[in-house]
């Protein structure tokens, strides 16, 4: 049984990129022997490398396995907020126009009461003149026949 393995095949076997390979390598201390034109691994490293890859490839999975499982809840939880102030708020901006609707009827209404109540102010010192006067008058025409 050969204890060594052609780097060459062992990426065939694990399945990954060269420079993948090659990293792996150098992230846990594993070297290659050179001959000629070929670099060839042990047989132990070649396993230890196949079963980092592969926990590697389990660990993404699971990991993007969570941020996907975790996005759809929190983005629907999230548009559920969205949704319940979108509606909210249409419900206040309803209210506020019904509100502001009646407070302009009843401006329109003390504005027409306040002409009305001018009105009736300019008629009675009108009145009260016409009295005045007409009071100085008769007083004027008491007082004169007494002079003379």
């Amino acid at each position: 049984m050969e204890t060594r393995m052609p780097v060459i095949e062992a990426i065939k076997k694990i399945g990954c990129a060269r420079n993948t390979l090659y990293k792996l390598m150098n992230l846990h201390g594993i070297e290659s022997t050179r001959e000629g034109n070929q670099r060839f691994l042990k047989k132990e490293d070649y396993e230890k490398l196949f079963e980092l890859y592969q926990t590697t490839i389990r660990k993404r999975k699971t990991q993007e396995k969570s941020r996907i499982s975790k996005l759809p809840k929190e983005a629907d939880a999230r548009l559920e907020q969205l949704i319940e102030v979108a509606w909210t708020e249409r419900q206040l901006n309803a209210r506020l126009t019904e509100e502001i609707k009646e407070l302009k009827e009843q401006i329109k209404n003390l504005l027409e009461l306040n002409a009305e109540l001018v009105k009736s102010n300019l008629h009675l010192i009108g009145s009260v003149r016409h009295s005045l006067d007409a009071q100085t008058r008769r007083q004027q025409a008491e007082s004169s026949p007494e002079d003379i």
